[in-house]
C-alpha cells in the first residue's frame, strides 16, 4: 500500500491531522513551525477520514497533543487525527 494512515520507521510513529483545504494545511504547518513543532503538508486519501478531508499534515505522534493545543489557541480548525 502506497498511502498508509500510520507510517512507522523503526520506533518513530507518524500521525496525520486532516484539513479541508491545502491552504489550511499550509497555515497549520506555519503555526506549528513557530511553536517548534515540525510537520509537513500532505495529500491524503479522503476515504480514511470521517469527513472526506483530502489534505493534512504529517507529524510525530508524540507531538500531536501539543500540536492540537497550539492549533486550538491559534484558532486553526482541523479535522480528524489519524494514527494515534
Amino acid at each position: 500500500m502506497i498511502m498508509s494512515a500510520i507510517l512507522q520507521s523503526g520506533k518513530v510513529k507518524m500521525c496525520l491531522i486532516s484539513f479541508k483545504t491545502i491552504t489550511a494545511s499550509l497555515n497549520a504547518v506555519s503555526v506549528l513551525k513557530s511553536a517548534g513543532i515540525y510537520s509537513n503538508a500532505v495529500s491524503i486519501d479522503p476515504n480514511i477520514t470521517k469527513h472526506g478531508c483530502s489534505y493534512g499534515i504529517s507529524l510525530l505522534c508524540s507531538d500531536v497533543d501539543r500540536a492540537i493545543t497550539v492549533m486550538t489557541r491559534k484558532r486553526v480548525k482541523y479535522g480528524d487525527v489519524i494514527g494515534r
